[in-house]
């Protein structure tokens, strides 16, 4: 077995505070004593090299104990300073997955435990995903984009708009030459520009109910994500329903109230509770003044405030897809306002 250092490792070297090192999930470490005795190791790790190699060739210059070595490589280990080097495996990537997402997956076996074998099976799991989302519009447009980016190679888009000249300041997709035109073959067209790898199918529907979801009979889909709200205080209960039905993980997330964001629970069925658990059953406003006033609202929302939102949603899609991490919105729903950065947190899991 061959041994390399972590393609995350960083180091710093000053009079004052010693060699001060630093790689993922390790924190810093700062080293005082025997500083060039760990450089030369690390520098011994910068290509491949088996144990016996590294200890023989450090003993060229310096005078090792073998009990001693053991130690200070076996830290270099817990630290995640140095990975296994796996010279041969399996993987359904082509040279031109390999070299699209080279940094995603050299950040992936940064991870602690993670290795290259691992980091290129997370990969393939996000390529071969399939994802549904139920609305491209401000929020849902940025989320294809980073789906798209990372990788997703079977995409589902699901919205019934046409472009109109005040999404284009907000909706990322879409500029002022696509206006009048719809949705879904926007986004199709531009996400292909990413990803000429993707698969697009695309739905313009306006989802009412539940029998809205039915063509998800021809798909076999990982992960849906609500990035719609309307019909406003119902679509949750409407998606909740077809992902039950249709045995698919879910969760919604958005902007509201100008600068709050709100994100989660990720509902897995059969798995965890299901969206009436958490919430409690659909109101149905049988007032006319109740309908009368709402049909005033207006979802105001500033672009940054979709980027931001959708960014945290591709976060935890990225970690669904590849598993190299648990979902933190399993049972959980954040509440962030970015006016001061305090975030919330409803944990049903307790």
């Amino acid at each position: 077995m061959r041994y390399i250092l972590n393609e995350s490792l960083t180091c710093e070297l000053n009079d004052e505070d010693g060699l001060i090192l630093s790689a993922t999930d390790s924190g810093s470490v700062c080293v005082k004593n025997e500083i060039d005795e760990i450089l030369e190791i690390l520098t011994l790790l910068s290509k491949p090299r088996t144990y016996d190699e590294i200890f023989h060739l450090l003993n060229l210059k310096f005078h090792f104990e073998k009990n001693e070595f053991d130690q200070i490589f076996d830290e270099m280990h817990q630290l995640n300073y140095v990975k296994k080097y796996e010279e041969t495996f399996k993987t359904s990537l082509t040279s031109y997955h390999l070299e699209k997402y080279k940094r995603q997956i050299s950040s992936l076996n940064s991870v602690m435990a993670i290795e290259r074998s691992d980091a290129l099976t997370m990969q393939e799991k996000i390529c071969k995903s399939t994802v549904c989302l139920i609305g491209i519009g401000g929020t849902g447009s940025h989320l294809a984009l980073e789906l798209a980016s990372i990788g997703v190679e079977n995409l589902i888009l699901v919205d019934y708009d046409v472009i109109e000249l005040s999404n284009t300041s907000r909706q990322i997709l879409y500029s002022e030459e696509d206006i009048g035109k719809r949705k879904t073959d926007v986004a199709k067209y531009k996400l292909k520009k990413y990803n000429s790898r993707i698969n697009i199918t695309t739905y313009d529907i306006n989802i009412q109910n539940e029998e809205d979801f039915n063509f998800l009979n021809n798909h076999s889909v990982d992960l849906m994500v609500l990035c719609a709200d309307t019909p406003r205080g119902k679509i949750q209960y409407i998606t909740d329903a077809a992902a039950h039905k249709f045995n698919i993980p879910w969760f919604p997330y958005g902007p509201l109230h100008h600068s709050q964001i709100i994100i989660g629970p990720y509902i897995i069925p059969n798995t965890t509770k299901n969206f009436t658990s958490f919430f409690g059953v659909e109101l149905v406003n049988a007032d006319e003044r109740v309908e009368t006033i709402n049909k005033r609202f207006t979802a105001s929302i500033c672009d940054p405030y979709n980027g931001f939102a959708s960014q945290f949603a591709a976060i935890e899609c990225f970690k669904i897809l590849s598993g190299y991490r648990e979902s933190a919105l399993v049972d959980r729903m954040y509440h962030v306002n970015t006016d001061t950065w305090e975030i919330d947190v409803t944990d049903w899991g307790k």
